[in-house]
């Protein structure tokens, strides 16, 4: 059987491939909020320095910002196993990147501010730079589906049996104490996800029956908030905090994925519908991302603009944190929108994008 009639043969999968399903939607606009979050917590530096009554909320609020990256790879992937490849897609995707780490980091440089060397170099050379970990993983995700593509024609069995092996050596293995991320796991780490749910959507959607998808929600938030309580209550002890900490950071651990998962069904499960609204808010949600993650504004973002180093002590603290965190995603989607209508029509009827998408294509012909 083809893979392209396997998957449209499943009633359920039907109605979320021919409508904009919000509740998907709705979930991303959460994990790209949470990834701002703790990208403000860590970045920022409030765990050393934020000693007030309150000190929980930060733990609560600043570690979801990990399994909120599993979350939008999630999403990303239930779209893309989906659609057949196109290059057009991927110059798109790298030429955002690069239009606002390069912008950015010019006109930081020019302003006068003083920007580490390798933070230039990971802004004008941002896939090699490393200088957006996700988006480098994504683009190579998307340059590798044409391959991954054709693992769906093997059979469930031996599916299934391959996840298995990918899921030993990549999940259980970095559930491990000090394995450390780099891109080459990363990599295998979104191939194994893409993998995981196509055969999720070939073989098992249509057949869950769950009486209560509440139950979804509740395991995963049950299983942060257990490691949140590890954290907290075990913060002197290096070792339990250390294992609690890497569950928490690194996607692949076990506890981290299975968490993402929960979140993931429960709003899958929720009956389909088409807010234009929530459809509208959650279009730049990866701008929003690049743009608050350029190397060379981190620092003047948290320290210069929202001056957080002048809140650690404030009462109203976690009130601050959620104002900042709303600013930064309403100011990156106004960004993103206006390069979306103004700057990406004119790029891509330019000979240059053209030729990009024809090298592409000739490399997998």
């Amino acid at each position: 059987m083809k893979q392209k009639k396997a998957i449209n043969v499943q009633d359920k999968n039907v109605s979320q491939i021919n409508i904009r399903n919000s509740n998907i939607e709705l979930l991303r606009i959460i994990s790209m909020l949470f990834i701002i979050l703790g990208h403000f917590i860590m970045q920022g530096g409030i765990f050393e320095n934020y000693r007030n009554t309150n000190h929980i909320f930060p733990y609560i609020l600043g570690f979801g910002s990990s399994i909120s990256v599993n979350i939008f790879l999630i999403i990303g992937t239930w779209f893309m196993v989906d659609k057949d490849f196109k290059s057009e897609r991927v110059v798109k995707l790298y030429s955002q990147v690069f239009f606002y780490t390069t912008i950015i980091t010019t006109i930081l440089v020019v302003s006068g501010l003083s920007i580490p060397i390798k933070d230039i170099f990971r802004g004008y050379f941002p896939f090699f730079g490393r200088a957006l970990w996700f988006s480098s993983a994504y683009i190579t995700l998307m340059l590798l589906t044409p391959y991954l593509k054709r693992i769906f024609n093997i059979g469930e069995k031996k599916l299934y049996q391959l996840l298995c092996l990918m899921f030993v050596f990549i999940s259980v293995v970095s559930t491990f104490p000090d394995l450390q991320q780099n891109y080459l796991c990363n990599t295998l780490w979104f191939a194994f996800v893409y993998l995981l749910v196509g055969w999720f959507k070939l073989y098992k959607y249509n057949k869950i029956k769950v009486k209560n998808k509440w139950l979804f929600l509740i395991s995963g938030l049950s299983i942060y908030l257990f490691l949140i309580t590890i954290m907290y209550c075990f913060k002197e002890n290096n070792v339990i905090t250390t294992i609690a900490l890497q569950y928490l950071n690194d996607i692949k651990t076990i506890p981290n994925f299975l968490c993402a998962i929960f979140i993931s069904l429960f709003f899958l499960e929720l009956t389909p519908h088409n807010n234009k609204i929530i459809n509208f808010i959650s279009k730049p949600t990866f701008g929003i991302y690049i743009i608050h993650q350029v190397p060379a504004l981190i620092p003047t973002l948290w320290f210069g603009l929202f001056r957080v180093s002048e809140f650690y002590n404030f009462e109203y603290f976690i009130l601050y944190l959620i104002i900042v965190v709303f600013l930064v995603y309403i100011f990156g989607a106004i960004i993103d929108y206006i390069r979306n209508k103004f700057i990406e029509p004119i790029w891509i009827n330019t000979s240059l994008f053209n030729k990009l998408c024809i090298l592409i294509d000739n490399f997998y012909k």
